[in-house]
């Protein structure tokens, strides 16, 4: 029985040793194979120290290769709390330079992690005093770059700013920052099981690839002139808000885009979300009669106006339905089509949109842009609200006519106006022109892009002589530039009292939008400014958009045209270019009209000139090629007593 105990504990214990060591082969198999992967690159990762460092980001250029964001090149420093001896001491020698307490340096060196930042982008002489202590364990600095704003305020809202880990937050900078930004680079060495620095070990540096710089439409001279002026409003008129753009109608380029308030970019954490909005594209506001010349456009497109057709403006008050009287400024009575939009008649205009129906004046509204994006290069676009036909109200058809029940924003308003300034062509708005390596080589460059055509070359030479007239005798004589023909538009936009529903008598958004030499455009303007307190004006305290806005443009228009050497031409502010058939003097006959009812000879006269003419006549014109005139029908001299239209041909020379 003793043997036989012996032998059942024997065997017993040899299969447990069996087990145990079958076990001990298959955990050691599975580590050693399975695992395998896994566990080596653990070990390389914790023998390897990884410190990034962050590139340098691109310059942002204007137009002409002024710098107007730049980056430095400063020390960040970095602990290593595993390397560390002596916490306590360290945190006591550096409290002073970084100006805190050793407690609050000793709380990030305790959180247990291996790397962390305890002072990042330095100046230069904390930086130099720091290697003075000569602390080296498990301290150390890094090169890092910080975004720098040469100009402080200077287009804040367009150029937006970079964070502390020099990431894009806003404006240029958070839609570009792809490019931009650049590649990190790497510093890579070897340490030993206590976290420590390997001398002997392994040690790489892969340096950073610094972002590509961008050129953008910006012109630094013309938005300065841009954001003095509008500052001067803002404050003088203690208004809520003010918004100035200036672009090329031709191409669509940006070259000057402001708001107030405005902030530092150097500081932008220093001022709320409100103030660094980029209100341009983002807020809406009813634009009232900046809007009438869409109306006035579809009217002649759509042909259901004559030239000098007079309207009846009912004595300035007209009832459109039991509880609702649209009124005008005046008590006018009789104006002609030219004199509804000069004197920025109510009446007039509804009138006009009322020819036109709600499915036309729907059709152009969508046309000139309103109720999408501009597709401008910023981001923060909305759409703005234009509501379809079947969701219009009862008054609808006496309030979009004349800018009313309608949101837009300030980019959409001055990219709609641009069409007319360009020859009923609407472009797309934009910001950024190219995106060059350090090395001048062309990464990506930008280009005007034409949307569509929304009204005739004939419909937009005609009415822009239409709002000529604005300025010279109409509600925008504010904005005439001596030297210089102006064509433009004033509004002033009543805004909804949001306790009421209601209209209110107090708030008003005032804008002015017109573009300069009227006839060969250089430049668009728009100014809006956002509840104005308002000027005095005949015995009472006015906003109108032409007493407020209006003097803005003229002085950003007079000195940008100054700056970019644009000569005066005929048909300065001052001078009346069209000319009613009853004057007969020298202007009507520097005019080619030699006789009343009579054909002009419009020999060799230029396009616009031969606009001009058939305007006073009340003809409809039919163009035929480009250049300079070769023929017409009807010939010089024939009698125009039932004649509507007539043909032109034209030839270059």
């Amino acid at each position: 029985m003793f043997e036989r105990g012996q032998r059942i504990r024997a065997s017993l214990i040899f299969f447990f040793l069996f087990i145990f060591l079958l076990t001990l082969t298959i955990r050691l198999a599975y580590l050693q194979i399975i695992k395998s992967p896994e566990l080596q690159e653990k070990a390389h990762s914790q023998q390897k120290r990884t410190i990034k460092i962050e590139p340098q980001r691109g310059i942002i250029y204007d137009r002409r290769m002024r710098k107007l964001a730049v980056s430095l090149s400063l020390d960040s420093l970095y602990a290593l709390p595993r390397e560390m001896e002596n916490k306590e001491e360290i945190a006591r020698r550096l409290s002073p330079v970084l100006k805190k307490t050793p407690s609050q340096i000793l709380e990030k060196l305790n959180k247990g992690k291996n790397f962390v930042w305890l002072e990042r982008k330095i100046p230069k002489d904390l930086a130099e005093e720091i290697k003075g202590f000569g602390i080296s364990n498990g301290i150390g600095l890094t090169e890092e770059s910080k975004r720098l704003y040469p100009k402080g305020t200077l287009a804040c809202h367009l150029l937006g700013f970079a964070g502390l880990d020099d990431q894009g937050l806003e404006g240029i900078e958070l839609l570009y920052n792809q490019y931009i930004k650049g590649a990190p680079g790497w510093l890579l060495s070897t340490r030993d099981a206590r976290g420590r620095s390997v001398l002997s070990g392994e040690y790489r540096f892969y340096p950073p690839s610094g972002g590509y710089d961008t050129i953008l439409t910006i012109d630094e001279s013309i938005q300065y002139i841009a954001e003095r002026e509008l500052e001067k409003v803002y404050e003088e008129q203690g208004a809520r808000s003010a918004t100035i753009i200036v672009m090329d109608p031709k191409t669509g380029e940006i070259l000057a885009l402001a708001n107030q308030p405005s902030y530092n970019l150097n500081r932008f954490k220093d001022y709320p979300p409100y103030i660094r909005r980029n209100r341009a594209i983002t807020d809406l506001f009813e634009p009232g009669s900046a809007l009438k010349f869409v109306t006035a456009a579809a009217a002649l497109a759509e042909d259901v106006v004559e030239y000098e057709e007079r309207f009846y403006c009912e004595k300035g008050a007209l009832r459109v339905s039991k509880d609702h009287v649209v009124h005008d400024i005046k008590k006018y009575e009789w104006l002609t089509f030219p004199e509804v939009i000069e004197k920025s008649s109510n009446i007039g205009t509804i009138k006009l949109g009322q020819r036109l129906g709600p499915l036309k004046l729907y059709e152009y509204l969508r046309s000139f842009g309103f109720g999408f994006l501009t597709g401008i290069d910023l981001p923060g676009e909305v759409r703005g609200v234009l509501r379809k036909p079947r969701q219009w109200s009862g008054l609808s058809m006496a309030a979009l006519p004349i800018g009313q029940e309608i949101s837009v924003t300030a980019i959409q308003l001055a990219t709609a106006a641009s069409a007319i300034a360009n020859g009923g062509v609407l472009m797309r708005p934009w910001v950024v022109k190219a995106i060059i390596s350090k090395e001048g080589r062309v990464v990506k460059e930008f280009e005007s892009i034409p949307m569509r055509r929304v009204i005739s070359q004939e419909t937009a030479y005609r009415l822009t002589d239409i709002l000529k007239g604005v300025i010279l005798r109409g509600t925008g004589t504010r904005a005439q530039v001596p030297g210089y023909e102006v064509a433009g538009k004033t509004g002033t936009a009543q805004k909804v009292d949001p306790r009421t529903g209601r209209y209110s008598q107090d708030k008003t958004v005032a804008s002015f939008l017109g573009w300069v030499p009227a006839d060969d455009p250089r430049i668009l303007i728009l100014v809006v400014v956002d509840e104005p307190k308002g000027l005095p004006y005949e015995g009472r305290m006015v906003h109108y958009g032409g007493l407020i806005a209006a003097p803005v443009f003229r002085e950003v228009a007079q000195r940008t045209l100054h700056y970019l050497n644009v000569p005066p031409g005929k048909g300065s502010a001052g001078e009346i270019i069209r000319v009613s058939l009853s004057d007969m003097d020298p202007k009507v006959k520097e005019m080619g009209i030699e006789g009343r009812g009579k054909m002009p000879d419009l020999k060799s006269k230029s396009m616009r000139e031969t606009f001009r003419i058939l305007s006073n006549y009340n003809l409809k014109p039919n163009f035929i090629g480009s250049g300079r005139v070769i023929k017409q029908k009807p010939s010089p001299g024939v009698s125009l007593k039932g004649v509507k239209e007539c043909t032109v041909w034209f030839a270059s020379r």
